[in-house]
């Protein structure tokens, strides 16, 4: 497909595509590469930036452009890179005018004339405006965006309690806003730390694609303004999806991929594999177009409950007794189909490699077979349930049994698959081109016609002695001589080589006249023939890429269903309701279950419209970041059409699973751990909905208590009144103790996970990994830090420090700490028999301090 003809112009000075004035700019700026396309909008008459970024995999592009289209209005120019210029169906779709593509319109012949096609005005930007290093600077320092530059002024007159005296009334001052397409030029750009909690700096494609847009509208808008600043009023990501949001920080807290890169990839050697990951957990599927689908599935998880249940149905039916066989024998099936679209793409290219006409027809007779059973004993099995006659009629429905059976066909008939195979080089059959087989007889016989031929100059000049009569391709036929001595004068001299000297005659240019270069001849024929049924082939283009990719998710779903059989996962009941509820009853972890030593403790999840906030405390190496991923990945696989690892799970979906984990310090991002952590938590609060699922782990660690627990309690009372689902683990006690937090009062719900603690110095804490109601009575950090090895010594001066902060008495200077009295070992044990100190009778809090006492005591007879 050619790209369409367009106003183009490579000035950006130039006012061809100016937008009417009525109507303003409306500018949409888009980047592709590889998996990802990201979009950035701009309407000048809301002054508002909307973005969006997403997997596209080449099937599905249309629906995700045509999703983010019907959230805005149609741009009056749309910004391209060359790459997207030179792909002629996707700017097709990218300029298309909202409405053009009516699903239900009858299609469109291209041999009938018709009124030309209504398309958006675009324009290709150079390659410096897409530059991912000039568009992260472009956006840090020449865009201002005014929703964040006012927030972070408040905070900052807040914080310093700065008051300015009002403004002198002025009869003659105007307050009439300033005309249209004006700017004030005395703007600054907006922070990296404010711009960092609506952009993500990671994507490349949304930074290139937003870069691209700051470009243009630097050369049109904002030309006059003083730095080339944009000013925006805010930054937004689009409403519109058909899929649930999860960003790489998502994809990365719940172990959903895990890339595990070659030691010598630096250097260009090696490829990455996967590691350990739900991913790998999942990919069970017997062919590799069905790890690529799979992997398209796990980016992009549903928020359709229609297509969520299709998929659950067709787990439900493939794990049926009545169709193991069946299952079995389309498993096998699916280990001859490859990768068909790549051998598509190098056709359309013309870079055929000579045995994918073979790989093909094999790719093709398997999907044949596998579309003759899901047909037959497939739906004989599925006929007691409509869901499951559904999904069979789901996938049958994209394939072309005729389409492929005509491509069969042909290959069978054209290419000779084995000799193909055994000389790497494209084979034609016997008999398929008349004139092909003459020219192939008569080089099979040119040894002879040679021999002949030189018998008979031989003859004719005997005095030459020993001569032969060789052809070389591209040279044509030539007489050969070791030793030219007597050469008579009709031998032309041509060349000589490896001892031998190479002569034309009469005789040799009558056969170059009557046989010709029978080698490049049948290397030509072969070609053409090829070509014709290269073109043959991708006359079925189309029907081809859905046929497979249909039959791509039925491998998907089986991989599902191996799954769900193998480590007993249960379908869940999936909703579409505003209950908000992640109701799960004994789910587990999967990734962790398959690493644990002894039987994974299971735990209830149980998040309601009531209570969609629960707030996870309990000791250090007690389970709680597992119960908050386990949440997190119950959801996922959820909305990925997959079972679960639970006895039984009822969830409401979510829009976004958005996660804030540990963070790491890197010189790459000019922020601090803590200015990472707020960062996260600041796109969580501008991003989430009732609809979202919010994780949230230790947040608060990286500054003082009293900061981080203001912050956090700030953020959970945020998100409890747009009643997001959150699951919260903490350490900040105080949050309960000070009463900003409680269980059943805005939306909270306080857990806490058990742990038995020792009673005697012998005995060892043990984490039972069971949730509880309840707030934990304390971290118990002095038996996290026995279990992790600390030397007695050090937890007894830490027992110290403890019990003194606790009484509220003076921390004496530290001594050196005897291990072997009798006192410090019953100081000890005394210490360790309970649980928490916090809510000590003061009977026990007495009897503690006499033996440190007595302690003391002891050192100072010393």
């Amino acid at each position: 497909m050619d790209p369409p003809p367009r106003p183009s112009h490579d000035d950006p000075d130039d006012d061809e595509l100016a937008p009417n004035d009525n109507e303003g700019l409306r500018a949409l700026s888009v980047y592709e590469e590889g998996e990802s396309i990201s979009f950035a909008y701009y309407s000048e008459e809301s002054g508002v930036i909307n973005i969006e970024t997403s997997s596209c995999f080449g099937h599905d592009t249309d629906l995700v452009i045509q999703s983010f289209r019907s959230a805005i209005n149609d741009p009056n120019v749309v910004l391209v890179s060359n790459r997207i210029a030179t792909n002629g169906p996707l700017l097709g779709l990218l300029i298309s005018v909202s409405g053009d593509a009516d699903p239900l319109a009858p299609p469109v012949d291209p041999d009938v004339p018709g009124p030309p096609k209504e398309v958006l005005a675009y324009k290709v930007l150079k390659s410096s405006a897409y530059d991912l290093r000039a568009s992260r600077q472009r956006i840090t320092e020449n865009l201002h965006v005014k929703e964040l530059s006012k927030q972070q002024t408040i905070q900052t007159l807040a914080a310093n309690a700065v008051s300015f005296p009002s403004p002198p009334r002025n009869p003659s001052s105007s307050s009439t806003p300033p005309p249209k397409n004006h700017h004030n030029n005395s703007y600054a750009s907006t922070s990296f730390h404010s711009l960092s909690t609506v952009l993500d700096f990671d994507s490349p494609t949304q930074t290139r694609a937003l870069g691209g847009l700051l470009a243009y509208l630097q050369q049109t808008l904002f030309r006059l303004e003083h730095n080339q600043i944009v000013s925006v009023l805010s930054i937004k990501p689009s409403s519109a999806t058909q899929y649930m949001k999860v960003t790489p920080l998502t994809l990365r807290a719940l172990h959903i991929f895990s890339e595990e890169r070659h030691p010598l990839i630096a250097k260009g050697l090696g490829q990455s594999k996967e590691g350990f990951s739900l991913y790998s957990l999942l990919n069970r599927c017997s062919s590799k177009l069905g790890s690529k689908c799979l992997r398209q599935w796990m980016l992009r998880p549903l928020t359709n409950l229609r297509e969520i249940n299709l998929r659950q149905s067709g787990c439900t039916l493939l794990m049926k007794p009545d169709m193991g066989s069946v299952a079995q024998t389309v498993s096998k099936l699916f280990t001859y189909i490859t990768d068909v679209p790549s051998i598509l793409m190098r056709m359309q290219k013309c870079l055929t490699k000579p045995t994918d006409f073979g790989i093909l027809r094999k790719a093709v007779d398997a999907a044949m077979s596998i579309i003759a059973i899901l047909r037959g004993d497939a739906m004989m099995v599925a006929l007691s349930n409509p869901e499951h006659v559904e999904f069979v009629q789901k996938i049958l429905k994209p394939t072309d049994l005729e389409g492929l059976a005509n491509v069969s066909k042909r290959i069978q008939e054209t290419v000779d698959e084995e000799l193909t195979r055994e000389s790497n080089q494209i084979a034609i059959n016997d008999g398929f081109s008349i004139d092909l087989d003459n020219a192939k007889q008569r080089f099979d016989d040119l040894d002879e016609l040679l021999s002949r031929v030189g018998m008979s100059i031989s003859q004719r000049y005997p005095e030459i002695g020993e001569l032969q009569v060789i052809f070389f391709p591209q040279v044509g036929f030539l007489v050969s001589l070791t030793n030219p001595v007597n050469i008579p004068p009709e031998f032309v001299f041509t060349f000589e080589g490896d001892g031998m000297h190479y002569f034309k005659t009469s005789e040799m240019y009558t056969l170059d006249d009557q046989e010709g270069d029978l080698d490049a001849l049948i290397k030509d024929t072969e070609a053409l023939i090829a070509t014709e049924l290269e073109e043959e082939i991708l006359d079925f283009d189309l029907s081809l890429r859905n046929t497979f990719h249909s039959l791509s998710e039925l491998d998907c779903v089986m991989a599902f269903a191996n799954v769900a059989a193998e480590l007993n996962f249960t379908r869940p009941e999936v909703v579409d309701d505003d209950s908000n509820t992640i109701k799960v009853e004994n789910g587990r972890s999967p990734l962790q279950e398959l690493v644990t030593e002894h039987r994974f403790i299971a735990n209830d999840v149980e998040i309601t419209t009531a209570t969609p906030i629960a707030m996870i405390t309990g000791p250090n190496f007690s389970g709680k970041s597992c119960y908050m991923t386990m949440v997190g990945v119950l959801v996922y696989l959820a909305q990925i059409g997959s079972f679960v690892p639970c006895d039984k799970a009822k969830i409401a979906i979510v829009d976004q699973i958005l996660v804030r984990i540990a963070s790491v310090e890197t010189c790459a991002v000019p922020q601090s751990t803590f200015q990472i952590d707020l960062t996260q938590v600041g796109q969580m609060l501008r991003q989430a909905t009732k609809k979202s699922l919010v994780l949230i782990d230790e947040f608060g660690k990286g500054t003082t208590p009293a900061s981080g627990m203001s912050v956090l309690a700030a953020a959970i009372d945020h998100l409890s009144n747009l009643q997001s689902r959150v699951v919260c683990t903490t350490h900040f006690l105080e949050l309960f103790s000070l009463n900003l937090l409680a269980s059943n009062r805005g939306g909270v719900q306080v857990y806490k996970m058990g742990v038995h603690v020792p009673q005697t110095e012998e005995e060892d804490a043990v984490p039972l990994f069971k949730l509880e109601k309840g707030v934990a009575s304390s971290s118990d950090g002095l038996l996290c830090a026995k279990m992790a090895g600390l030397e007695s010594p050090v937890l007894l001066r830490g027992a110290e420090i403890l019990s003194a902060i606790q009484k509220g008495k003076s921390i004496k200077a530290a001594k050196e700490i005897r291990t072997d009295g009798a006192l410090r070992k019953k100081l000890l044990t005394k210490f360790m028999s309970k649980s928490s100190w916090a809510d000590a009778t003061s009977e026990e809090l007495e009897g503690l301090f006499a033996t440190m006492d007595e302690d003391d005591m002891d050192e100072d007879q010393q």
